[in-house]
């Protein structure tokens, strides 16, 4: 019953394999016919249920043992300085092992980094803090938010923009998450709110001091100024405003300033939930923009912001407005975990 080929390991040959599934047919219990054939009972178990899925009694091709690659010492300090500093490029890489940062050195480690570790230099996304009782409620939301016309939303959020942003770009290793925590200095830096809609993109509104009620009552007033003269545009009394739940935004003054002018807030928005606003996506393509015009003063940012928030295609903003529901469907299928639409 023991193929010769591998006597030793216990290799069953067809025949044998064959025999025991017809005794057990014949009323034979898998131990029987363990001691009878001096055969392991997993082994046993194991023909039994091959032949109750497959309806063969031929064994299942082996899987060849995957070859692992032998990474050299460079490479090894290499892989273990860009999991230490992920967001270093190459060139600190370099510098940190105290080598030459010439341009075939920068290379050379881009691809040992890609090779050897499979690694990809990406934009970092922001890290959620989400327990069980947010992803319950984010689920609640998007399963009620799937049959909801979206038409009239606005997509609406606040944003920093700075001079100098700091690193954006972390190293990522297979089977692990992009999301890193970016710690900044204290740059020059301006607060704007901005929104999306299926009828239009909102004129930026940039705050001259720290957001609180009386800030945000204003955006409101600008948000209804906005909405009456876009000419065509939908009812005012049918517009909802998205936002996230900030203090000035849900504080009794805001809300009560939203009613007495007749503007809706989309009710029971999750909280911890900026990966479901596709005005989110909006700041991240304006944000290469505005460095690239490389502002330096604030003046010379808030210009630059305008322009970068013009700039985008309009495609690329109807193709936002409209992501929602693929944003709802994912945030479903991974029971409130935190999605990372590319």
């Amino acid at each position: 019953m023991v193929s010769p080929k591998r006597k030793n390991k216990g290799r069953l040959t067809v025949e044998g394999r064959a025999i025991i599934v017809n005794k057990h047919r014949e009323g034979r219990t898998p131990r029987e016919l363990s001691d009878e054939y001096e055969v392991d009972l997993r082994c046993v178990k194991k023909i039994l249920f091959d032949a109750h899925t497959t309806g063969t009694v031929v064994p299942p091709k082996r899987k060849g043992r995957k070859k692992t690659r032998v990474l050299s010492k460079y490479s090894r300090s290499v892989r273990m300085v860009a999991i230490k500093n992920n967001t270093a490029t190459a060139k600190e890489i370099l510098m940190k092992l105290n080598k030459r940062t010439s341009n075939s050195e920068v290379v050379k480690v881009q691809r040992i980094l890609a090779e050897d570790g499979g690694a990809r230099y990406l934009s970092a996304n922001r890290c959620l803090c989400l327990n069980a009782q947010k992803m319950s409620d984010r689920v609640t939301f998007c399963r009620a938010m799937t049959t909801m016309d979206i038409r009239n939303i606005i997509w609406g959020d606040e944003k920093w923009y700075c001079i100098d942003p700091g690193p954006k770009k972390t190293w990522v290793f297979p089977n692990q998450p992009r999301f890193r925590k970016i710690v900044h200095a204290h740059p020059l830096k301006i607060l704007v709110w901005g929104g999306i809609s299926c009828f239009g993109r909102a004129p930026l509104y940039f705050f001259q001091q720290n957001i609180d009620s009386d800030e945000y009552c204003k955006v409101m007033d600008h948000v209804r100024r906005w909405i009456m003269r876009e000419k065509p545009g939908p009812k005012w009394s049918e517009v909802q405003l998205q936002q996230d739940n900030a203090r000035p935004h849900v504080s009794r003054k805001s809300l009560a300033y939203a009613a007495s002018i007749g503007l809706k807030i989309l009710p029971n928005w999750p909280a911890g939930s900026p990966d479901l606003n596709c005005v989110e996506h909006m700041w991240n393509l304006t944000q290469p923009l505005v460095q690239a015009k490389n502002p330096r003063t604030l003046s010379d940012l808030q210009a630059a912001v305008d322009e970068a928030w013009g700039e985008v295609c309009q495609k690329l903003v109807d193709k936002l407005v409209w992501s929602p529901y693929d944003r709802f469907q994912k945030c479903i299928d991974l029971d409130g975990a935190q999605i990372d639409l590319k």
